[in-house]
């Protein structure tokens, strides 16, 4: 049980501590802001419109939004845009790819711990 115990508590270290990065990185938390100003402005005269935030599980589906044209998505024009405009912001994949690789590699440690334990 210790030994289980232990490493449970450095996988939840793993996991915490990327949480509080995630929360307090600038540069995670301008490009969320760039994506909340592009989505009020498209969304402008609606009910939808004007929003204080959004409901992360709409990211997968941004590649989804097309120009008028369809020669770009969402994501590539956010990403021109940023380039442009705050290209610092575009580091933020490079400087949490890292860490959120070793937090779910921490997340699937637990799963299978728990089908271990409990299944």
């Amino acid at each position: 049980f210790q030994e289980i115990s232990s490493t449970l508590t450095t996988q939840f270290k793993v996991i915490s501590k990327t949480c509080d990065k995630l929360k307090n990185n600038k540069r995670l938390r301008t490009l969320l802001t760039i994506l909340l100003a592009f989505g009020n402005h498209m969304n402008g005269g609606t009910k939808k419109g004007q929003a204080y935030g959004f409901d992360l599980k709409i990211l997968p589906q941004l590649a989804d939004i097309k120009t008028f044209d369809n020669s770009k998505n969402f994501v590539m024009y956010i990403y021109e845009f940023c380039d442009r405009n705050y290209p610092d912001v575009l580091k933020v994949v490079e400087e949490l790819s890292p860490m959120l690789k070793r937090a779910s590699a921490s997340l699937f440690y637990y799963y299978y711990l728990f089908i271990y334990l409990f299944v």
